[in-house]
């Protein structure tokens, strides 16, 4: 194998391909002595076990490969060290690597795993990415620390470049949702922009963003549901109480069947979507709801990918934040919080929404999808600001 192959960064697959002479950290000696709880005999196979917890949730373990990809090819490329010899500096270094990526480890994200010129990153990440991607390596040193085969975790209670800490997963955080009338005010304001381009494709643009995030402002979907829903998905039932309801059956996470009650806003958002090209109301054939910007997936069928649907969210909370910094109709305050907003806010911001207008726990977790309760409960910002505050006030 030519020298400067073993130098090019590969995708997690070609990695398990190298000789051991290679990737010296597949077979180094683990840190930890003793019994492990699961069968990994070495680093690429702790990994693997790791990745595998994943397996039924497809984008969740996109992502997390794509970020353990670009730490193992980090390790072996630049520092030439094992995967278990992982220090607080090593992640350090690593960190600030993220923000400062080799031009030769860029190229454009359109580019097939299996083409020579695939590269893992696109650029430079910002504090934000470069941030979750620490914490997901914090995931994948928590598992495998607690599954006994590692001493420790390099990350546990790291801290975060906006001086907060990070421990080794994700933590609640209250403010992450976005309050009704800042939701309103984005959705009002990307619908006036496309409505201002509606003749070019910058117009179809915008609608496709304003569809995005204003239907999953209204139903809580998971971005990979909606990219895979389809007008087949969609029937009409009758409630207890002689209602005609249209619902989404929808399959979530653990291949879970549920029904996701849609809104009229909800319904109104897609005909809209639909109206600029020139799709009838009242399909029901196998199209999927979320189309390419040229529409021709009407025709191919093919859905859109769960990273597309993330990108359209993303894209829409920019356009909205530009438009509005521009127009100077929200506070230093507001802009801030837009600007803090991510994808991941979407189901937050609905079961916060919901739960304040009353909506029953019961109902919200079942539209969310959730297992347990306390997972939706914990997506409520004023629940836990009353828990506190009636916590506090409990003293002898």
């Amino acid at each position: 194998m030519s020298r400067r192959r073993a130098l090019t960064p590969a995708p997690l697959e070609d990695l398990l391909e190298r000789s051991s002479q290679e990737l010296a950290f597949v077979t180094c000696p683990k840190r930890r002595e003793g019994h492990t709880q699961f069968n990994a005999t070495n680093d690429m196979e702790a990994v693997d076990a790791w990745l595998a917890e994943y397996g039924d949730s497809e984008p969740t373990l996109r992502i997390y490969r794509k970020e353990v990809e670009r730490f193992l090819n980090w390790l072996f490329l630049k520092q030439g060290i094992a995967f278990s010899a992982t220090t607080r500096e090593t992640i350090t270094a690593y960190r600030a690597f993220l923000q400062a990526p080799d031009k030769e480890w860029c190229a454009p994200r359109n580019i097939r795993r299996n083409d020579p010129a695939w590269r893992p990153f696109e650029g430079p990440l910002s504090d934000r990415t470069a941030d979750h991607a620490i914490t997901v390596l914090g995931s994948l040193f928590g598992f495998l620390t607690d599954m006994n085969y590692l001493a420790g975790n390099p990350v546990a209670r790291r801290r975060k470049a906006n001086g907060m800490s990070a421990s080794e997963g994700p933590r609640i955080n209250a403010q992450r949702y976005l309050p009704q009338s800042l939701m309103a005010t984005v959705i009002e304001t990307l619908a006036e922009a496309a409505d201002v381009h509606r003749d070019h494709r910058r117009g179809r643009d915008l609608e496709r963003s304003l569809f995005v995030v204003r239907f999953m402002a209204n139903t809580g979907l998971r971005r990979a549901e909606l990219a895979q829903a389809r007008w087949n998905d969609m029937e009409e039932v009758e409630t207890h109480d002689n209602m005609r309801v249209r619902v989404l059956n929808v399959t979530g996470k653990g291949a879970r069947q549920r029904q996701v009650v849609l809104t009229p806003a909800a319904i109104e958002s897609l005909h809209r979507y639909h109206k600029i090209y020139g799709v009838p109301d009242g399909l029901t054939d196998n199209r999927p709801l979320l189309l390419s910007i040229s529409g021709r997936n009407l025709q191919s069928l093919v859905p859109l990918a769960e990273f597309q649907v993330y990108r359209i969210l993303q894209k829409g909370f920019e356009d909205a934040l530009r438009l509005l910094a521009d127009a100077k109709s929200l506070s230093k305050e507001q802009l801030q919080r837009l600007h803090d907003a991510t994808p991941h806010w979407m189901r937050r911001t609905y079961a916060t929404l919901c739960l304040e207008r009353g909506v029953g726990l019961e109902h919200v977790q079942a539209q969310l999808g959730h297992v347990s309760s306390m997972t939706t409960l914990s997506y409520q910002a004023s629940e836990r600001a009353a828990r506190h505050s009636a916590l506090v006030n409990a003293q002898l």
